[in-house]
């Protein structure tokens, strides 16, 4: 559980938190600020990096409110990177509240999913990512993304600027808001490449 305030980190995988399989993170009021996942050769999360491995041991980050910014990867998720390992989707990564903004990476500058599971609803705010290659702000790689609620504005990217769905991934939207997102090629919004819906 956090409350306060994490800043200043770095990492390999998680500049500023791993939560590791069986793990819970519940962020309700504090900031994760200026950490980075420095190695190129690491997969990233520049301020949290999450790894289950099954259904029994999956790890879970639960983001109520505060924000996460000013973090980096060498690689890929900026802020956070949720992936399972094995099983696809178990991990998860859910977000209701709070804000992600200005952070970057070489992929997916806020969240980069691989086997994993991303729900965003009710206030969160995710904007101001802005990355030279592809995955402005969310990268779904073989994960699925259900979109109820919040708001994906304000990122740049070649190719999905906002969100970027791929090898198999999914994505699915109720309710919510994505706009004012730049790409330079495809996917203003949201680019959804072949063999993914």
């Amino acid at each position: 559980y956090v409350a306060g305030s994490l800043s200043g980190s770095q990492s390999g995988n998680g500049g500023c938190l791993y939560v590791g399989r069986g793990g819970i993170l519940n962020l309700a009021s504090g900031q994760i600020v200026d950490s980075h996942s420095t190695s190129a050769s690491k997969l990233g999360g520049g301020g949290v990096y999450i790894q289950g491995s099954n259904a029994t041991q999956k790890a879970v980050f639960n983001m109520y409110g505060g924000e996460i910014s000013g973090c980096s990867a060498a690689k890929n998720g900026g802020a956070v990177y949720v992936s399972n390992g094995v099983e696809s989707p178990v991990s998860e990564f859910n977000m209701s509240g709070g804000r992600i903004h200005n952070n970057t990476a070489s992929k997916a500058g806020a969240v980069y999913c691989v086997s994993a599971k991303m729900t965003l609803s009710g206030d969160a705010v995710i904007e101001n990512h802005t990355i030279s290659g592809d995955m402005g702000a969310i990268g779904i790689y073989d994960s699925v993304l259900e979109m109820s609620g919040g708001t994906i504005r304000s990122n740049t990217a070649a190719n999905g600027a906002g969100v970027l769905v791929q090898s198999g991934g999914s994505m699915t939207m109720t309710g919510g808001e994505i706009s004012g997102n730049t790409a330079k090629n495809s996917g203003g919004g949201v680019y959804v490449s072949t063999n993914s819906s």
